[in-house]
């Protein structure tokens, strides 16, 4: 499947049967805003849930990928590698409202490649959207501090932090079209047309409204040891997120 071919999809990919003899990609996405020791005690938390599956179940192998920028989705051509040489993908994290986007965006364009991916985040990380009578309200990490910053500096400013962010992005998931309204906290105002986007090969996934990521509490920055010891707790969620 090339990275031109468009896609329509309203649901996950599906979830796999069995671990056995799966081949597990790891996709480790940069950390946004974090010290090179935490972002390293992040690669050493993932590596180690993907070391205790492969401990616990007969897969095939681990395969290992890197997003080089946080805030910088990576190319196409290797989303369809990722996809090609993986049945199943543990990714994380994100940990800012940039690098969270970029990941969140990267995880439906494996899953509507048909790979499951198990996601790994901080709270508030990815935009839950829900709808209120015709009025779809949003809830993002400081979002409600930062839509009266945008709105003051004016709607075109609003429009772009909304497509870098990410966030247009889970609107489309959430069915919300252009003319909608659209409320973050106390803030209201009409949606904007959506702009065309040359970095996702998904025509938009309208319909799918949410993606429970496996959720972990913020990193540490004092103990990244601390981290790392999630493992344990966090690898039979991840296991849980891939099969059905």
């Amino acid at each position: 499947m090339t990275t031109a071919t468009k896609r329509r999809a309203t649901k996950l990919a599906p979830r796999l049967q069995t671990l056995e003899g799966a081949r597990l990609g790891l996709y480790l996405a940069r950390p946004g805003g974090s010290s090179k020791q935490t972002e390293r005690s992040v690669y050493e938390l993932l590596r180690k849930i993907a070391g205790s599956i492969e401990e616990a179940y007969p897969i095939a192998d681990v395969r290992e990928w890197h997003r080089s920028s946080s805030s910088t989705r990576s190319p196409l051509e290797m989303l369809d590698e990722i996809a090609t040489e993986s049945d199943a993908v543990l990714m994380g994290m994100g940990d800012c409202h940039h690098g969270s986007a970029c990941s969140l965006t990267e995880v439906w364009e494996l899953e509507q490649r048909g790979v499951p991916v198990a996601y790994v985040d901080t709270p508030r990380r990815v935009p839950r959207i829900e709808k209120h009578g015709d009025v779809f309200v949003i809830d993002y990490f400081m979002l409600e501090k930062r839509v009266p910053r945008w709105k003051k500096q004016g709607m075109e400013v609003m429009r772009g932090q909304f497509e870098l962010q990410g966030i247009n992005r889970s609107l489309r998931l959430a069915g919300a079209a252009p003319g909608v309204r659209i409320r973050v906290d106390k803030v209201e105002f009409d949606l904007w047309e959506y702009p065309d986007s040359t970095w996702m090969s998904s025509d938009g996934t309208d319909g799918v409204l949410h993606y429970d990521y496996v959720l972990t509490e913020p990193l540490s920055t004092t103990d990244p040891s601390e981290n790392v010891a999630r493992a344990e707790d966090l690898m039979p969620r991840v296991v849980e997120a891939l099969l059905e």
